[in-house]
């Protein structure tokens, strides 16, 4: 599934970004951590766009007909979800597919 190829080992805090945690609890199914330093709890999913998510085993199916080009009203009837949860899952992976740019080129660059 999507969520263990998130699991990191090297996993900070998301607040003090120390390495220093140990488990705490478990909470929808994920490994909740307690950061030693601050105090913060933390999930594997916090940070990025699965955090705080709900029916994550439908969102998959969901962006994959976005991929298709189809709208996101029959995006939502084929994956069986609100409009309103498919356009909010669309804008919130949007947001982040914004902040992953390629490096700008430089020096001399040849294109046929």
């Amino acid at each position: 599934m999507l969520i263990d190829k998130i699991k990191s080992a090297a996993r900070a805090c998301p607040r003090c970004a120390s390495p220093c945690r140990h488990r705490y609890r478990h909470a929808d199914h994920l490994q909740r951590y307690r950061c030693r330093d601050c105090g913060r709890t933390f999930n594997d999913l916090s940070g990025t766009p699965l955090a705080r998510l709900r029916l994550k085993s439908k969102l998959v199916s969901d962006l994959d007909t976005v991929l298709e080009a189809r709208t996101v009203c029959k995006s939502a009837a084929l994956v069986d979800v609100h409009p309103n949860t498919a356009f909010r899952w669309l804008d919130r992976f949007l947001d982040w597919v914004k902040l992953d740019q390629p490096p700008p080129l430089s020096g001399i660059v040849e294109a046929e």
